[in-house]
């Protein structure tokens, strides 16, 4: 006699788990994916296989008040993916549990820890005092507002560059300095730049609301981020 084994959710991972304040709700943290064992059929990312639980009887015993304590300040939505539901989250680390199960198979779960850091906003927090600037092209924001969010910034903290016209005249001097890891990003998904403040993934010419950033010698638009 064969006896055929029973599939198993062996894991989920989450592609993300790092997120700043400041956000509205709804604001996508990660992709879950619920890793079965053998690896076909694959799971159903619908309805609410994918929950947050702090039960326990619908994890597989794992999730509970603790490890999920603050399941109310994130949600699961299309299915799969980790989500603010708070506007008002906080820099610390927060504690999630995500329960999986699906027909025919043992409910599973699995504790997360969310990295929440400062979002500070380079712009609206500092550049009325350092040099001024509306971010228009003829009123650009300056690289001393940059430098004074950046100095301002603790570990793990995001300075957010909003969409519009940032004047940089760096020679040399990285706006980062030090041994601290802080994130700069721009306006629209994806935007990047090194410790100098160049833009790590530029190209094309400045259209819709993406932060356009000015270097030294470029007399044009600026580069579109």
């Amino acid at each position: 006699m064969t006896v055929s084994g029973i599939q198993a959710i062996s894991s989920i991972a989450l592609s993300n788990n790092s997120t700043t304040t400041g956000l509205s709700l709804g604001t996508a943290i990660g992709t879950l994916s619920a890793i079965m064992n053998p690896v076909t059929p694959t799971f159903s990312y619908s309805g609410t296989n994918l929950h947050l639980s702090t039960i326990g009887s619908d994890s597989g015993g794992q999730c509970n008040a603790t490890n999920g304590l603050d399941n109310g300040s994130f949600e699961i939505i299309n299915g799969d993916t980790l989500a603010t539901n708070s506007t008002s989250l906080t820099a610390r680390s927060y504690a999630v549990c995500v329960a999986a199960a699906e027909s025919g198979v043992p409910a599973y779960g699995q504790a997360f820890a969310i990295t929440v850091g400062n979002r500070i906003d380079a712009a609206a927090s500092y550049c009325a005092a350092n040099g001024g600037g509306d971010g228009s092209a003829g009123n650009p924001w300056l690289d001393t507002c940059i430098l004074a969010a950046v100095n301002a910034a603790a570990n793990g903290d995001t300075v957010f560059l909003q969409a519009g016209n940032w004047d940089l005249r760096i020679s040399g001097s990285p706006i980062i300095t030090g041994n601290e890891s802080i994130n700069l990003v721009g306006a629209g998904s994806g935007n990047t730049f090194d410790a100098f403040g160049h833009p790590s993934n530029g190209s094309g010419g400045p259209v819709g609301t993406t932060t356009r950033v000015y270097t030294a010698g470029i007399s044009g638009p600026g580069v579109v981020i």
